[in-house]
């Protein structure tokens, strides 16, 4: 259902307006299925496959730092998720000649 609608600053020409806005929940023909999430881990898998507290994992969930999943009052971990996670703190070490090249620039 539409209303047709002219504007003066449109110069005359008939505009479409939607009487309803709603989105619809019917998949399109060329909608591709949700891609599967692959190992969904707890949060104490999750910090067993970090090395890191339980305490950790969950601090990270409520300040939303890392991705996560909500099913219910539970809340899952994808696996890819806390791999980059952790792939994102990855800090390259100093070669000997970057190490020199600082050295010259504070003196």
């Amino acid at each position: 259902m539409t209303q047709p609608l002219t504007s003066p600053q449109t110069d005359g020409v008939v505009l479409a307006i939607p009487t309803r806005h709603r989105a619809s929940t019917r998949p399109t023909s060329g909608a591709t299925p949700p891609a599967p999430l692959g190992d969904i881990l707890t949060v104490e898998q999750a910090a067993d496959r970090m090395n890191m507290s339980v305490r950790y994992v969950r601090r990270l969930v409520a300040e939303r730092r890392i991705a996560f999943h909500r099913i219910g009052r539970s809340v899952r971990l994808a696996a890819t998720d806390v791999d980059a996670h952790v792939s994102a703190g990855r800090v390259e070490p100093l070669t000997e000649s970057e190490v020199w090249r600082d050295m010259r620039s504070v003196s």
